[in-house]
């Protein structure tokens, strides 16, 4: 029958009896013949990386989805299934899902940051208001003072934004959490669209009367950064600390191209360029966009700590994607009146989580097929001194470090 040993290591040397320190998990074995299961494997592109991602939501079906925003634990959307645009929100900690607040009045396009919704009400083209609601103080607020012709608002801990049509084009207003007007952005230019807000920094794009461009504005100094301008058109932004995303239409035609910036306008990275993308979207180290190249939406990745990139969502006609410190959300399925918003949940990965074999070999780590773990270091040369899987098993984690309970000091484990 199947028995477990814990095996404590440190700079290669058995530091520990076995069986000594039972409580702390460690590196542990399966001490009988090799019979395991077949493991799940890790989602493609993933294996080295500190997450993983899993299910985290599924809605109701919905019409006419849109404008996916989510943050912490809430998901938020325009959804027409009661037969009018109206916001709905589902919150991952308790799995409910509802209107996001049950007065009859038309709603659409929300933000979302922390417990904090807004979003674009009312009917008429030019008798719309930005309103909003706290939900952990179930408080319900307007944000701008009178009906006119809105969209597109943003939120963050410190700033709301939106468009607002003034005198036959479009600009960008600001405004503090308290709703003190902050600036209108765009003055100089024939339009100015698609605000996004980062903490106390809006990024927004802007057209010149030839092209559009991106800028920046910092309400903390009150300065605008030119963080695009060429003769390309440059849409789509979306700001997350010192990084801004955008899509890219080359003025000499051609695939669309994902680009990367910082927020200083001095760097540029193209992420994607061989083929059509849209609606990119960053939280943190993640980018991820509407992704055309196998011929249909599909949802992609792009870790800026790693470089890598990976699926999300494939052949489910994925649209509209959305990233937050907790899920990657997008809508699910090409037909408006039957859709759903679905969201995979990032999970810290565990020692026992299978990994993928190493595209090239080291002497210094051996990977086990069986479990799909390693052994490396003074574990490895002890166990193949000893037997290896005949007498130790196979490992069921990887190697990790822990905090000693007694020394504080870290120890490999």
């Amino acid at each position: 029958m199947p028995f477990a040993i814990l095996v404590c290591m440190n700079s290669g040397n058995l530091r520990y009896p076995i069986m000594l320190r039972l409580a702390s998990l460690v590196l542990t074995l399966a001490l009988a013949a090799p019979m395991v299961s077949s493991p799940v494997r890790a989602q493609s592109g993933l294996a080295d990386m500190p997450y993983r991602l899993v299910p985290g939501m599924t809605s109701s079906i919905g019409s006419n989805i849109g404008s996916v925003s989510a943050a912490g634990q809430l998901i938020a959307w325009e959804d027409d299934r009661d037969g009018e645009p109206d916001v709905y929100v589902y919150n991952l900690t308790d799995g409910r899902e509802s209107r996001v607040t049950h007065t009859d009045v038309i709603r659409r396009s929300p933000a979302v940051t922390g417990s904090t919704i807004v979003w674009v009400q009312g009917d008429a083209p030019d008798r719309r208001t930005i309103n909003g609601i706290d939900l952990a103080e179930e408080d319900e607020f307007q944000v701008t003072e009178s009906p006119s012709t809105v969209a597109n608002p943003s939120i963050s801990s410190d700033l709301f934004a939106w468009q607002e049509r003034e005198d036959a084009r479009w600009l960008v207003h600001v405004s503090d959490r308290a709703r003190n007007p902050v600036a209108t952005l765009g003055t100089d230019a024939r339009n100015s669209a698609r605000p996004s807000v980062s903490s106390n920094h809006v990024v927004w794009q802007e057209h010149d009367g030839s092209s559009w461009s991106i800028k920046l504005f910092d309400a903390e100094t009150e300065s605008v950064t030119e963080i695009s301008s060429t003769s390309d058109d440059d849409q789509y932004p979306a700001i997350s600390g010192d990084r801004v995303v955008f899509v890219r239409s080359p003025a000499d035609g051609g695939a669309t191209q994902l680009i990367a910036a910082s927020i200083s306008g001095e760097e540029e990275q193209i992420l994607v360029s061989d083929h059509f993308i849209q609606r990119p979207s960053i939280h943190g180290r993640m980018i991820v966009w509407e992704d055309w190249r196998s011929g249909l939406p599909d949802i992609y990745a792009w870790d800026l700590d790693t470089g890598a990139t990976f699926a999300v969502a494939r052949s489910q006609q994925a649209h509209a994607p959305v990233v937050s410190d907790t899920v990657v959300a997008w809508v699910s399925g090409d037909n408006p009146s039957s859709q759903r918003v679905q969201a995979l949940a990032f999970q810290n990965r565990l020692p026992t989580d299978p990994q993928d074999p190493p595209a090239i070999p080291s002497a210094d780590r051996l990977y086990i097929p069986e479990t799909r773990h390693f052994v490396s270091g003074g574990f490895k040369a002890f166990w193949q001194a000893n037997g290896g899987p005949r007498f130790l098993g196979y490992p069921l984690t990887t190697e990790f470090t822990e905090q000693h309970p007694e020394s504080g000091e870290e120890i490999t484990v």
